[in-house]
């Protein structure tokens, strides 16, 4: 079990989160024992961010999380970037969100 910054425990392997930063974890506004962990991590080589979105569930004992699955992992040029990102994510539509992943593939229909 990982202990970390937020004194809540996560039994994620070390195998996920080595070279990882856990960023926050939000809470799902629809199901109580669902939430989302945003972990980063720095690619040296680009110096992009790349921000992994898991889908955590509670355990029910103290402070304990366990990972179900990935959602999205996205990259961005700088931590501040991740970051602001980070900020927005909770607040932000299903359109907004869907368009954040890569705008470049909206399509114009006229």
């Amino acid at each position: 079990m990982q202990k970390n910054e937020y004194d809540f425990h996560t039994d994620i392997p070390n195998s996920i989160l080595e070279g990882m930063n856990l960023e926050t974890i939000l809470i799902s506004p629809v199901e109580e024992d669902l939430f989302i962990g945003v972990l980063s991590k720095e690619v040296s080589e680009t110096n992009n961010v790349l921000l992994y979105l898991y889908l955590l569930e509670y355990s029910g004992e103290g402070s304990s999380f366990s990972i179900l699955k990935i959602l999205q992992s996205l990259s961005f040029s700088d931590i501040s970037s991740a970051r602001l990102f980070i900020q927005s994510l909770s607040e932000m539509s299903a359109m907004d969100f869907i368009l954040s992943i890569d705008p470049n593939d909206v399509m114009v229909i006229n």
